[in-house]
């Protein structure tokens, strides 16, 4: 019936009349109706299902069958009867397993338990192996299925059996191709490699993996370009897209790879497209690879020597032929046809018969076979060769076998000949023994003794002149031992070395001084020389001669020379020289035993004052005594030398500890402690002691002899008679002294110095009347320095005398300025050092600045110390009053500080003296202080000289100095020191008390 929704739907209806008209025409009928529509669905899909089954079970290829849960056969379809040759009627009764004669016992019991397990529930599977009518055995494919009802129980079962008898053929054959192709992929020594479409490969058999170096797991996944040379890529990718593309998926090419070590190999790659999709893609390949990098090798050395031979041949000296079995010359090289006098064309081709003379060995090819054979493929004979002009020519000729068998001759025997002219060898071998004869004229009269050895014997022979020169018998040495006997123990080593080396061809000769011992037990100094002049043909020594001389004198002489190049000629100790060779052999030793290794600095102290009392004979014997006693207090390994004067230094190896060096130079102390017995007097020395250990206070020989240095002048800064280590505040100290000195040679040049002027005022009036020009040093690093920072390294190094004249010189600009159209003068007093007076020509210095600047002399006063009136007095006078005369005045600065030189004032030119600001500052306390600064001023007025005080800084200073007659003042009262500009300023000033303090 038709649906509201459109469809069609079935229905079950049953219904009655339920009332009638009178005629018995029904008029209403009752009933019911019931959809159906799902069962009649059912039903009909059923009937299509079996219909469909019925048409599957009739029709397919294989064996099908319908049973029991229990196994009994209900229906087989057609195949299977065909198959087993059984009838519906014959099989209605019977079980699955019953009734097949083609079964055997063991596949009845096999299906019977496939028939059990179904009919649990279990789909089961398997094969079993049966003969067919036909006598055939073929493989079946079995499968038993349970078929269950709507409660879920097994209902039915069906088997299905399938033929796979063509299938497992070819599985077989496909298995044994694979194992065939798998022990060949694995087991040859060529590398295998499979690869996917992309050109990652997927499998590499042992021998690529060895090849590359790789394990089998880490080359799969790489691609070939991985596996390839950077700078190949491009190349090798371009060649084998193209070889694919041209060959049909197969390529062919020669490159290199890098295996796992990054070292690159040289193979020859096969590639072939194996597999490939329905499009023509290729999804799989093969590549062979062969590693030819040696075989490459080969081929180049063989090349090599190849070319080597033929250059050999070709360009050789001696003459060179190839020729064949029947003696014709196929090759010549240009020597030999020199030697014969023809030209290349004119020998190629001719037999050995035609150059060479009647009854020549070699002509007759049978005898120089046989000479060859005898040989062993070589053979060394004499020969004569026709020239072309018709002489004869004698010739050595080696013949050697290169290809083909001497005892059967045939066309492919070739022999490689060196024809040698013997025609100039024995010219020299006549010339050799006039040469040898002279030469023996030569070594008798020279003195040297010529000797001979033979190897297989080991026997020798000695001149008449070497059995003097050794103190022998002609017989006495016969054999290498005897002589060995007779070579010092030192030496043997050194002569064995050097006389090996020769024996070995390493050498050129061999050459050895040594000492013989003579047979009044002394050793004797001489020169062997000798040469092997004989080998045999594996290169064994057979024959050496030699010659020897007597060079005792000229050692002897020579180690004279060593002794005074290397030892101090007084003390016979070592000198510095051979210290410091010393020194750098005892740095290397410690470096590789990792030992302490220490050098020690020793300076007598105020030795200087020996000299100059005693005399230099005395400090001579003092020196001598110094040494011995030092010597003593050392161990047998250390090393004392003496460096010069009265500085010595020793080295100290293998030490323990540094308490041992402590220890050993509280000994040298101890030493020099007893009294010296010099010209009848008893003399007291003590010494001060510098130590650097290494490696803490020094690695390199340079480094010691400093950090030693530095550390003696701690010790003579802490009193003498004493030893220092060295530290590493010394260190920074010593480095900034040495920077600054350095920096100190160029700060003139580099404009750096400047001077600052304090003002110096006349008490009286307040008015400037000079200043003193104090030098100041802007260094570039550590700014503005003041002078005490720096003049005594200027005094040490020498530097002192430049900056001086610096000084004087901006001192007389300055004042020549300032005194430009003044009528009150303006006088600039500078200091000098004592360095200056020494040899430095101080008063021409003096002179030239004065008329460089146009200064007058009255403008410019020189201060001194009371010290240099002490020291060196006549050249300090002389210099004084050289000054004077030019008209410059002269001060003695810090005036009863320094060495009374009340003795002196009237000696010297003096025409001002400062007095100290220690005795300004003192005149305001209870001390003595005014009392000498009265008695200053009336030793000056005494002597007619002018006062100047120093360090003047407040009013009453200044009143009490007016009071006792003092006439001009400097100090921080009247002026601070400062600059030209500002100086300027203050001339302009008609009085400068307290203005600029």
């Amino acid at each position: 019936m038709l649906h509201a929704d459109g469809t069609y739907r079935w229905f079950n209806t049953h219904g009655k009349v339920v009332e009638w008209d009178g005629e018995g025409r029904p008029l209403r009928m009752a009933g019911m109706m019931r959809d159906i529509h799902q069962r009649k669905t059912a039903e009909l899909g059923s009937q299509e299902s079996e219909a469909r089954f019925r048409g599957i079970f009739e029709n397919t290829s294989r064996l099908v069958a319908l049973l029991t849960p229990e196994g009994k056969n209900i229906l087989t379809n057609p195949v299977g009867y065909a198959f087993t040759g059984l009838t519906p009627e014959g099989t209605s009764s019977l079980h699955f397993w019953e009734g097949h004669w083609w079964l055997n016992d063991d596949d009845r019991r096999k299906i019977k338990e496939a028939v059990l397990r179904a009919a649990t529930g279990e789909t089961v599977r398997f094969e079993i192996v049966q003969r067919a009518t036909n006598g055939e055995l073929l493989t079946s494919d079995i499968s038993i299925a349970p078929i269950f009802d709507a409660e879920g129980k097994v209902a039915f079962l069906m088997p299905e059996a399938n033929n796979i008898t063509d299938l497992k053929r070819l599985q077989d054959k496909l298995e044994r191709s694979e194992r065939f192709f798998r022990t060949a992929f694995e087991n040859t020594s060529i590398g295998f490699a499979i690869y996917s479409g992309d050109s990652t490969l997927v499998d590499a058999n042992a021998a690529l993996c060895k090849m590359l170096g790789y394990e089998r797991g880490e080359l799969i996944g790489k691609t070939f370009v991985d596996l390839t040379p950077i700078e190949d890529r491009y190349h090798d990718l371009e060649t084998v897209i193209s070889q694919l593309k041209a060959g049909g998926g197969r390529a062919t090419l020669v490159k290199r790879y890098l295996r796992r070590d990054g070292q690159a190999i040289l193979v020859k790659s096969h590639v072939v497209h194996t597999d490939f999709d329905p499009d023509g893609t290729p999804v799989q390949g093969l590549c062979i690879i062969e590693d030819i990098t040696e075989q490459e090798r080969m081929k180049a050395a063989l090349n090599q020597s190849e070319k080597l031979f033929r250059e050999a041949f070709e360009f050789g000296p001696v003459g060179a032929t190839i020729l064949n079995s029947d003696g014709r010359y196929l090759e010549v090289n240009e020597a030999f046809v020199r030697m014969l006098g023809y030209q290349r064309h004119e020998i190629v081709g001719l037999n050995n018969r035609d150059i060479s003379v009647a009854g020549d060995v070699s002509a007759d090819l049978s005898a120089m076979f046989q000479r060859i054979e005898a040989g062993g493929g070589r053979a060394t004979l004499m020969k004569q060769y026709i020239h072309r002009d018709g002489r004869a020519i004698d010739a050595r000729l080696e013949v050697a076998t290169i290809s083909g068998d001497i005892r059967r001759p045939t066309e492919d025997l070739r022999f490689l000949c060196f024809a040698q002219d013997m025609t100039e060898l024995r010219t020299a071998q006549q010339a050799l023994q006039t040469s040898e004869l002279r030469a023996d004229l030569a070594v008798t009269s020279a003195g040297i003794g010529v000797w001979e050895w033979n190897a297989q014997t080991d026997l020798g022979f000695y001149s008449e002149r070497t059995c003097e020169i050794l103190d022998i018998g002609p017989t006495e040495i016969k054999t290498e031992e005897a002589w060995l006997a007779l070579i010092h123990p030192e030496d043997r080593p050194a002569y064995q070395l050097s006389r090996s080396a020769h024996l070995e061809g390493e050498t050129a000769f061999h050459k050895c001084e040594l000492r013989i011992l003579q047979k009044n037990g002394t050793y004797k100094w001489i020169d062997d020389f000798g040469k092997v002049v004989e080998r045999d043909d594996s290169g064994r020594p057979l024959r050496m001669v030699g010659t020897l001389r007597d060079i005792t004198q000229t050692v002897e002489q020579h180690q004279k020379i060593q002794k005074l190049a290397f030892s101090d000629p007084l003390t016979a100790l070592p000198n510095r020289a051979l210290f410091n060779s010393r020194c750098e052999s005892a740095l290397n030793r410690a470096c590789i035993d990792q030992a302490i290794f220490a050098l020690i600095i020793i300076d007598l102290d105020n030795f200087k004052d020996v000299n100059d009392t005693l005399g230099h004979l005395a400090g001579d014997q003092l020196l001598c005594g110094v040494s011995a006693r030092l010597c003593d207090c050392l161990r047998e390994a250390d090393m004392l030398a003496r460096l010069g004067g009265d500085e010595f230094a020793v080295i100290l190896e293998s030490l323990p500890d540094r308490r041992t060096v402590a220890d050993i130079a509280e000994r040298l102390l101890a030493s020099l402690s007893p009294p010296f017995r010099i010209a009848g007097e008893d003399l007291f020395i003590s010494a001060s002691i510098g130590v650097a250990a290494y490696p803490d206070q020094g690695k390199t020989a340079d480094e010691l002899f400093a950090h030693a240095d530095a550390a003696l002048y701690q010790a003579k800064a802490r009193g003498r008679n004493n030893f220092q280590f060295y530290d590493e505040a010394l260190a920074e100290k010593t480095e900034l002294k040495l920077r600054l000195g350095n920096a100190l040679r160029t700060a003139c040049l580099n404009n750096e110095l400047e001077l600052a002027y304090q003002p110096k005022v006349k008490l009286e009036t307040g008015h400037v009347i000079g200043a003193e020009a104090l030098l100041r040093w802007r260094h570039p690093e550590f700014g503005l320095l003041m002078p005490a920072s720096f003049i005594p390294l200027a005094e040490d190094n020498g530097t002192i005398v430049d900056i001086g004249r610096w000084v004087i010189r901006n001192a007389a600009q300055t004042a020549a300025i300032l005194n430009k159209g003044r009528q009150d003068a303006i006088k600039i007093a500078v200091n000098l050092s004592p360095r200056q007076f020494i040899k430095n020509d101080l008063a021409s210095h003096v002179r030239d600045a004065l008329e460089e600047t146009d200064c007058h002399p009255a403008w410019i006063e020189c201060e001194i110390t009371e010290s240099l009136l002490l020291e060196n007095e006549a050249c300090v006078q002389e210099t004084l009053e050289q000054l004077h005369t030019l008209g410059v005045s002269i001060a003695i600065d810090d005036f009863g500080t320094g060495h009374s030189a009340l003795a002196y004032l009237n000696r010297f030119p003096v025409d001002v003296l400062k007095i100290d600001r220690s005795f300004i500052s003192g005149m305001d306390s209870k001390s003595r202080g005014k009392e000498l600064v009265t008695a200053f001023i009336l030793i000056a007025n005494a002597l007619g000289m002018e006062v100047v005080a120093e360090g003047v800084e407040t009013e009453e200073q200044t009143a009490v100095l007016k009071t006792l007659g003092c006439c001009t003042g400097q100090g921080y009262l009247y002026g601070k020191p400062m600059s030209l500009i500002d100086f300027k300023q203050s001339i302009g000033s008609s009085a400068i008390v307290g203005t600029l303090s």
